[in-house]
């Protein structure tokens, strides 16, 4: 019986020692994952905060483009007051009909 006590007591130390083997590479494991996990978090971080730079950034280049841009189309579209009153004065209304004094001048 004595024999057996010690079989049985040497079975349960191996199997306690490979439980606790077992544990500590489990342990490990799951260390480096958390750094990992660490690692692409903080590289996650970094790239939204570059991104939001690299956006801040193009919203700053299409603001300054587009002012210049909409002041020159604004500039095409929208005569001047001085551009309509010359119009204005060549004109000359008969009747509610309109006529240029250039035209009404050069009577054949």
């Amino acid at each position: 019986m004595d024999r057996t006590l010690e079989t049985f007591l040497t079975i349960q130390k191996r199997q306690l020692d490979d439980a606790r083997n077992l544990q500590s590479k489990l342990k490990e494991e799951l260390r480096e994952e958390r750094e990992q996990l660490r690692f692409s978090k903080k590289k996650e971080v970094e790239l939204e905060n570059r991104v939001k730079s690299l956006e801040r950034v193009l919203r700053d280049v299409r603001a300054t483009w587009e002012k210049p841009l909409k002041q020159s189309k604004i500039l095409q579209f929208r005569p001047t007051i001085t551009q309509r009153s010359i119009a204005r004065k060549n004109k000359k209304t008969f009747g509610g009909q309109e006529e240029r004094l250039e035209d009404a001048n050069s009577v054949d």
